[in-house]
């Protein structure tokens, strides 16, 4: 299963990887088995392409509330823990969304 993309958090998943469309590396998914075996990959691809579409919308969102936060005189701390929140969020609803939508489920790094 999903040869060479680091361990394997999801025994019964395949790992699958894609670049990013922006060159900062790759994204990885674990995507449910299917038959026939390539829909996994397409499958993938579809939930990579979502995936960074949100992540391109989430990337304004944070830089919106950066500025925001320095324009309002927040300290950096306060800003941070607010992008951390605000982050964590994102990512958690992200997940869900892919998984429901294509039954992969994203992974940290690449």
């Amino acid at each position: 299963m999903g040869g060479g993309f680091g361990a394997n958090p999801y025994p019964d998943r395949e790992v699958v990887a894609f670049a990013s469309t922006t060159g900062d590396g790759a994204f990885r998914y674990a995507c449910a088995e299917a038959e026939p075996p390539d829909s996994i990959q397409a499958r993938g691809k579809a939930a990579h392409r979502a995936f960074e579409v949100a992540l391109a919308e989430f990337e304004d969102q944070r830089a919106k509330i950066l500025l925001e936060g320095l324009d309002s005189g927040k300290s950096p701390r306060a800003i941070t823990r607010l992008l951390d929140a605000r982050t964590e969020l994102w990512a958690q609803k992200t997940a869900e969304r892919i998984e429901a939508g294509y039954h992969c489920i994203p992974l940290s790094g690449g």
